[in-house]
């Protein structure tokens, strides 16, 4: 059965990656890891002076369980020896419901509000709902000396958030790969994310990055690699410049007929304003994955995977301190 699936990925224009995943989440809303911090000085310090504000339950992380699926894939609609270009089209969608323990806390926070005369956020775990369609052009160019591959991407896309309207997009990116040997390749890129809000702000994003993969004397994968960010924006608190630095290993063994592999990423961002501190923003977030694809479960191709995935965001403002801890059950497919 796969010697037929090889032979049909060879012949067959099409190309599918497919994925479900099925998660609890320590952190389904981005929310706060603090129970308290310093808010909008330019308001409060003159009233309050320098003093810590206690963040409500919707402002803080809020447990859940994830649930949702990734569709990427292409057609080759002309290829020759040394190019190809590929139709693409995506398709995502996460959704999530909310723990009991998250489900007491918003209600607390709601009866505190109706109780001062407030309405009631009604906090939903669908509030958190994502999903994005795209539609795209994809171009790659051999070298003569077959040393590296030159690759062009073009995609336009639309998000939604919580079940409307969010922004759409234009991304684009350029990549050149160059071996240096059988064991070693280099990566570079540059890529655009243009976003034009249909609620909140609208966003342009500009990337740099550059890698080293390398196959070691084992067997196993290294990856080394460092990118640099901009982004502007006319709601200027959004605005930031980002260093991110990522690392990744790849078993290149099976251990007990399951694929390994391993990724760690630390990045640094800087925002210019904030509205809660006069120096701005400035957040250290280091973050760890390790997956496994149990190929001996293998039905039409589909083989099971299993992700654990934590991170640690550490601002200077309590609001953006952010703990996150993951685990997904997935099913997974090249074909």
């Amino acid at each position: 059965m796969a010697q037929d699936f090889g032979h049909v990925r060879q012949q067959n224009p099409w190309q599918t990656h497919l994925s479900f995943t099925l998660q609890p989440s320590s952190n389904i809303n981005n929310g706060s890891a603090r129970d308290s911090s310093s808010l909008l000085y330019e308001i409060l310090t003159p009233l309050l002076g320098e003093s810590e504000v206690l963040l409500g339950a919707s402002s803080k992380a809020l447990s859940g369980i994830e649930t949702g699926f990734e569709l990427q894939s292409r057609y080759r609609f002309h290829q020759t020896e040394w190019t190809a270009h590929d139709l693409r089209f995506g398709l995502s969608y996460r959704t999530y419901q909310l723990s009991n323990s998250a489900k007491a806390g918003l209600a607390a926070e709601d009866a505190a509000r109706v109780a001062r005369g407030e309405a009631p956020q009604n906090v939903d775990g669908s509030d958190f709902a994502y999903g994005t369609v795209q539609l795209g052009y994809g171009f790659k160019q051999l070298r003569k000396d077959r040393r590296g591959e030159f690759s062009l991407t073009a995609d336009i896309g639309q998000s939604y958030y919580g079940g409307e309207e969010y922004n759409s997009y234009f991304r684009t990116s350029i990549g050149q790969s160059y071996y240096l040997d059988p064991q070693n390749k280099l990566n570079f890129g540059i890529s655009t994310d243009i976003r034009r809000a249909q609620r909140g702000a609208d966003q342009e994003q500009l990337s740099l990055s550059a890698g080293l993969s390398k196959k070691l004397a084992s067997g196993d994968g290294l990856y080394l690699g460092a990118s640099v960010s901009t982004l502007s924006s006319d709601l200027e608190r959004l605005e930031y410049d980002e260093v991110r630095l990522r690392s990744g290993y790849v078993l290149g063994r099976e251990v007990f007929n399951t694929s390994l592999q391993f990724g760690i990423s630390t990045s640094f961002r800087d925002y210019d304003v904030s509205p809660h501190d006069a120096s701005g923003r400035r957040e250290l977030q280091i973050s760890a994955e390790a997956t496994a694809t149990f190929k001996q479960i293998d039905y039409m191709g589909f083989n099971p995977t299993l992700s654990i995935t934590a991170s640690k965001t550490n601002s200077n403002i309590g609001l953006y301190d952010v703990n996150r801890l993951g685990l997904s059950i997935g099913i997974a497919s090249a074909f």
